[in-house]
């Protein structure tokens, strides 16, 4: 909360979906259908990119695309909070890459060149994202083993 009025307190954080289920974000910022009192503090939603290769450099490009999709995704879930519970703020708490094979211990080692289309990943979405007026985006993931 200091981020928001510079004094402790308390923040609830609620929902956690996934970023296209428009009608559960409709459902939870309306405040009829919670007790009268009940603020709604903030939402959250994740998203991460994947590649159709690991090793294969030319596949991370699929990264940036995918980030346009959710991106125009967050735009839609921005206007339905605006219309709804404009006092609600938003943080994407999950943003990151996955490669194939990630969790796998004995998947081969990614090239060198992946940190550099991470980071630019992250700053394409940084730059996307500020510009709709998210309040609070955490990275996760930039390696997902």
């Amino acid at each position: 909360c200091r981020l928001f009025c510079g004094r402790s307190c308390s923040v609830l954080v609620a929902v956690v979906l996934g970023h296209n289920e428009f009608d559960r974000y409709r459902y939870f910022l309306n405040h009829s259908n919670h007790a009268p009192g009940i603020p709604l503090d903030m939402i959250s939603y994740h998203f991460y990119a994947s590649s159709n290769s690991r090793t294969d450099p030319q596949s991370y490009e699929a990264f940036f695309p995918q980030l346009d999709s959710f991106t125009f995704e967050v735009e839609q879930i921005e206007e339905i909070r605006k219309a709804l519970s404009p006092e609600t703020r938003t943080t994407i708490d999950e943003l990151g890459i996955i490669l194939p094979n990630d969790n796998d211990v004995g998947a081969p080692q990614f090239p060198l060149i992946f940190w550099n289309a991470g980071a630019a990943y992250y700053a394409y979405a940084w730059a996307k994202l500020a510009r709709q007026g998210i309040d609070v985006v955490g990275h996760s993931q930039l390696v997902g083993a």
